[in-house]
């Protein structure tokens, strides 16, 4: 896992979805979003079905 974070180190956002396959994420997370926004069209498309991540 770490030398992943070596080899990608400047590549933007290889980072977090790593930590998130393999359950690390919120070990190691500096802020409260952990998933990222449903977008409203789709939420408004499944007509109420589908609900807002947490935080947004």
């Amino acid at each position: 896992m770490d030398e992943r974070l070596f080899e990608f180190w400047c590549e933007g956002g290889i980072r977090r979805e790593d930590l998130i396959r393999w359950g690390k994420y919120i070990q190691r997370a500096k802020d409260e979003f952990v998933l990222y926004p449903i977008p409203r069209t789709a939420i408004n498309a499944s007509g109420g079905v589908i609900k807002q991540n947490p935080g947004y």
